[in-house]
């Protein structure tokens, strides 16, 4: 929430002293960056939204396995099917993993945008 807030106080006031310099240069500025800033933030949160619904649904999936798995610690061991749950829970943590990576890497984009146009 810091750096939001340092973020927009910058915002306003490079617009307040660019006005009180040069109101032209500054109008023209002014009416590029707010539609770039629309369309950096449009774009960053529907992909950043997209990575953090995938990843709950991969822990969830890896949690409900090891669940039944202990649930039903007989059956897996009558079976020997310690190896195929064990696999089917490591792949469900390891696509969560990845779309973890893949949401810091969008947040890290999206910040790096936002200041890159400001």
């Amino acid at each position: 929430m810091g750096i939001f807030i340092q973020s927009v106080s910058y915002f306003v006031v490079a617009f307040i002293v660019g006005f009180i310099l040069n109101a032209r240069l500054t109008g023209i500025l002014f009416a590029a960056v707010i539609p770039s800033m629309a369309v950096v933030i449009f774009i960053g949160t529907t992909v950043l939204n997209r990575y953090s619904k995938d990843s709950p649904e991969s822990i969830t999936s890896a949690a409900t396995i090891a669940e039944g798995a202990i649930k039903a610690v007989q059956a897996v061991q009558a079976f020997d099917a310690f190896e195929s749950v064990t696999n089917d829970h490591k792949n469900h943590l390891a696509l969560a993993m990845q779309n973890g990576i893949r949401k810091a890497v969008a947040s890290a984009v999206l910040l790096g945008s936002v200041f890159f146009v400001v």
